[in-house]
């Protein structure tokens, strides 16, 4: 997927915009080459869980990032 994609994505989330009206820009803007509902999805996700990488490895970064929030209730 493309970088700059993520990147808006992670945008309109701050924007606090739905992943629906994320999808539908994305089609707007990007027409056959957007990402799909389910990718934008998939990053909303990330984001919610605390993720705030759009690197590929963003599963590895939300692991991370709960295993840091857990450290320090210790």
């Amino acid at each position: 997927m493309d970088h700059e994609q993520r990147i808006n994505m992670k945008f309109c989330f701050k924007l606090q915009k739905s992943a629906k009206e994320t999808y539908e820009m994305s089609k707007l803007v990007y027409g056959d080459v957007a990402v799909t509902m389910k990718m934008v999805y998939k990053w909303f996700k990330q984001f919610c869980n605390g993720c705030e990488s759009v690197e590929d490895g963003g599963d590895r970064d939300v692991l991370q990032h709960q295993k840091h929030k857990r450290m320090l209730k210790e």
